[in-house]
């Protein structure tokens, strides 16, 4: 275990290494701030909105107007560190779910960066092999199709 913690923390520094040989803090640093200010806002309202669903699930329940009318700070406390654990538990199904729309969103960025990183680390261009066996496909079934046509029959179905 403690092997892998030291691994860990050299992959860390041999990647900021290779981050700053290769100059790719832009392609670090713009998309993680955005990341970081989508993630705030949407924690911020997703906090409101858990507020909100307990504020209304106590007015419906009738908790709160029993607590009123009790005036038990035991009862109060009770009902607060519950409103509370509700309250974290609607915030983690939240993250859960939305980390996952703010990744999509970013996914471009990530992509173009993994290709360029894998680019840089096999001394090729970035999307060029990819790039160059579709467009021979596409080429391909562009001519099959044109021949088929010309001569009068129906395209080839390619799988």
């Amino acid at each position: 275990m403690l092997k892998e913690i030291v691994i860990a923390i050299q992959s860390y520094f041999k990647a900021h290494q290779f981050i700053s040989r290769h100059r790719l803090w832009k392609w670090i640093l713009i998309p993680g701030i955005v990341y970081m200010l989508l993630f705030c806002t949407s924690m911020y309202f997703f906090g409101r909105s858990a507020s909100n669903v307990i504020e209304y699930l106590s007015t419906v329940t009738g908790i709160s107007r029993w607590l009123h009318k009790m005036q038990s700070s035991v009862l109060v406390f009770f009902a607060t560190i519950g409103g509370m654990m509700i309250w974290l538990l609607l915030m983690f199904f939240y993250f859960s779910l939305f980390k996952y729309i703010w990744l999509i969103i970013g996914s471009p960025v990530f992509a173009y960066l993994s290709e360029k990183t894998e680019a840089l680390l096999e001394g090729t261009e970035p999307f060029a092999a990819h790039l160059g066996a579709s467009l021979a496909a596409e080429a391909a079934d562009i001519d099959a199709l044109s021949l088929s046509a010309h001569q009068g029959r129906a395209p080839p179905i390619s799988a």
